[in-house]
């Protein structure tokens, strides 16, 4: 549905009003999504849904809200040019394939940023800013579900892909190492980007391996990653990895100290033989050092 005039100037005044208070919305959208939807966290990384207490005093932004914000504020004041953040929301919808995100979860998000934005906005709220946002956001998550439709269906044209997840196993103890892993120094797009330690940190060599023996497909292009799906101190989370090399049939992983504290104690649990599960590989990682 597109704007009417009305709508689209006053969406237009009120992005650019609320622009440079866009982390602190989408931090509020998450936690009131969060909030109505807590069966839903398990989607999201635990380290991504950190507080980042070095964005202002008193400030609590969540990583995840950082890029959201960004793309979310860029797209509705170039609405009419949604042709330039293809690849952007290409990189999004590949995530939400790997963690096999539901169309019907939009509109609950949509809901969440429309009280946050009304929020920030008060007695500025009107009802044509806020058909806008709402139209605005439809908009944006219309071609995201379409993106993911079409990334799925291009992956059950592929040999030896699955859907959901697959169990893999750990073949070899997990190992700090010296050696280069494949092309990858990164580990994670998940970490909280005020977690390196202002030392070169060391990379630890993890290996899985499917539990059936079966196959694996190709992994054609450079960073391309999976979900892990965890199950840490109780509670379920997703965390995506990009795989660092193939070696004799097993994936090959590039860990960092700074995949997150929590993750990184979770695999210093793991032992050979315990089971992980897995999405299959797709995308590549949307870095926060990439917005500006």
């Amino acid at each position: 549905m597109s704007l009417s005039p009305d709508e689209a100037k006053a969406l237009a005044t009120s992005v650019k009003t609320l622009q440079k208070q866009g982390p602190k919305i989408a931090t509020e959208m998450y936690d009131k999504f969060y909030a109505a939807n807590p069966e839903l966290t398990s989607y999201f990384s635990i380290c991504f849904l950190g507080k980042d207490h070095k964005a202002g005093e008193g400030a609590k932004i969540t990583l995840m809200a950082k890029v959201m914000a960004h793309i979310l504020f860029q797209f509705i004041l170039n609405i009419e040019r949604e042709e330039q953040f293809k690849a952007d929301l290409e990189k999004i919808a590949a995530k939400h394939v790997s963690r096999m995100i539901k169309p019907e979860f939009f509109p609950l998000l949509r809901e969440a940023l429309c009280t946050a934005v009304s929020d920030a906005l008060g007695d500025k709220a009107t009802p044509e800013c806020m058909a806008g946002w709402r139209k605005g956001y439809d908009k944006m998550a219309g071609i995201l579900i379409q993106m993911q439709v079409d990334m799925e269906a291009d992956l059950k044209k592929k040999p030896n892909t699955w859907e959901g997840f697959r169990k893999f196993k750990l073949v070899a103890p997990i190992e700090a190492t010296t050696e280069t892993i494949g092309q990858s120094s990164s580990g994670s797009s998940d970490s909280s980007e005020d977690e390196g330690t202002g030392f070169e940190e060391k990379v630890y060599k993890m290996i899985l391996t499917p539990v059936d023996a079966g196959a694996l497909p190709e992994v054609d292009k450079f960073g391309q990653y999976v979900a892990l799906r965890l199950t840490v101190d109780g509670k379920v989370t997703h965390r995506n990895y990009n795989i660092a090399a193939v070696e004799g049939g097993n994936w090959v992983f590039a860990l960092r100290e700074n995949v997150g504290k929590v993750c990184f104690a979770y695999f210093n649990t793991l032992k050979v033989g315990d089971e992980v599960e897995v999405s299959q590989p797709t995308g590549s990682f949307l870095l926060l050092e990439s917005l500006s």
